[in-house]
């Protein structure tokens, strides 16, 4: 059901990007939500490519947590440039860690894994960014694009439904769904590093063999950096930065209640 914007709507556009990652290798994986104005992404993107020329790095390179070893400085300089815009309040930043292999995929749909992390991304949007700007902002999402993402536009109307159902809005929160490729838009680069370490932090990677030093050290940095326990969930109500820890509905070898 499609809910009618109510007459006068004068509500700012927010995008709010969203990636995910450690997605069926770790046990705990990640889906990461960055909320900001569009006015300010394109000033913030200018700001990443002067970061990149001071590192000598071509502006066209795509910078991400999977390849962070082949350019640690400019790793660390946008896992700083992420915390100083949540700090000045230019930016949020949203985490949503879950323990995936405790998931019966089986129960999340015919996609079975790709639809467990489709619906964390849907859980993301609806409790985090719906629930946050839903009422004074019409959501752009843009999520980095891929398999796990590629359904979220055709259930914008049931987001927007649940949103407006459980945080009772009198409009539509969302209102356009575009799919972006992370090669070349900065502002999933700058959610996928810092994302990446802090997910490597939840799963342990720092503290055991089998990772770089140059991660780890950007881990141990990423975590002085934004000062978290990071196992615990942060209050609901967290806006600025958040941490959610969530437990699997659907687990393995659990019998569903009938």
């Amino acid at each position: 059901m499609k809910l009618p914007a109510p007459a006068g709507d004068n509500r700012s556009p927010l995008l709010y990007f969203c990636d995910e990652s450690h997605i069926r290798t770790s046990e705990w994986m990640a889906i990461g939500g960055l909320a900001i104005a569009p006015s300010r992404a394109s000033l913030i993107a200018k700001e990443m490519s002067q970061l990149k020329e001071a590192r000598n790095v071509p502006l066209h390179s795509e910078v991400k947590w999977k390849k962070a070893k082949s350019k640690p400085d400019l790793c660390h300089d946008y896992i700083d440039l992420l915390f100083r815009l949540i700090n000045d309040n230019h930016a949020h930043f949203h985490i949503r860690f879950s323990p995936f292999h405790e998931y019966d995929h089986r129960a999340s749909g015919e996609r079975k894994q790709t639809d467990t992390v489709s619906k964390a991304y849907y859980q993301l949007l609806l409790h985090r960014a719906g629930r946050f700007y839903g009422n004074h902002a019409k959501i752009l999402i843009r999520p980095d694009g891929g398999d796990c993402t590629a359904y979220l536009p055709n259930v914008m109307n049931a987001l927007n439904a649940d949103v407006s159902r459980v945080y009772r809005l009198p409009h539509e929160a969302f209102t356009h769904i575009q799919a972006q490729d992370s090669k070349t838009e900065p502002m999933l680069q700058l959610l996928d590093v810092t994302l990446g370490a802090l997910t490597a932090a939840r799963n342990g990677d720092h503290l055991r063999d089998g990772i770089s030093a140059l991660k780890r050290d950007l881990v141990k940095h990423a975590l002085s950096k934004f000062n978290v326990g990071i196992d615990h969930s942060h209050d609901a109500n967290a806006k600025a930065f958040s941490i959610w820890n969530v437990k699997p509905l659907w687990r393995k070898g659990a019998v569903p209640a009938r």
